[in-house]
């Protein structure tokens, strides 16, 4: 038998610093939506307070929620890229860039808003293993 603890246990190291997240021709070193990211709660919590109402009240327009969750990736998630714009220049990964990207590409943040979430890539066992592949 295991432990739910045991399989569910991400490494707090690596939700921390981040993984690599690669795609095809660029890549994202992207650290834990939750777990040990505890920067990533608290920003949350902030920005979340000056809206509070209206997300009980289920009222916030989509597109606040969108930008506020932007925000708090490109503050505590995404903390790096190899990124391109369309003509294949590298686009700098700051604030400001990591917010317009993610908004112009929801498909994109959707995916990483997964994969941030999901402790599976925040666990060394699973990144061993992928490694010896």
């Amino acid at each position: 038998m295991a432990s739910p603890k045991k399989q569910f246990k991400g490494d707090s190291n690596l939700e921390i610093k981040g993984v690599k997240i690669q795609y095809d021709g660029f890549s994202v070193t992207i650290a834990r939506a939750g777990g040990a990211n505890t920067k990533y709660r608290e920003l949350i919590n902030a920005l979340g307070r000056d809206y509070r109402n209206d997300i009980r009240s289920g009222t916030l327009p989509p597109e606040k929620e969108l930008e506020m969750m932007a925000v708090v990736y490109a503050r505590t998630i995404i903390l790096d890229w190899d990124v391109t714009d369309e003509k294949n220049n590298p686009i700098p990964c700051t604030e400001k860039n990591i917010v317009k990207e993610l908004l112009d590409c929801p498909d994109w943040f959707a995916d990483l808003q997964a994969k941030a979430m999901n402790v599976a890539y925040f666990r060394k066992r699973e990144l061993e293993d992928e490694l010896k592949k």
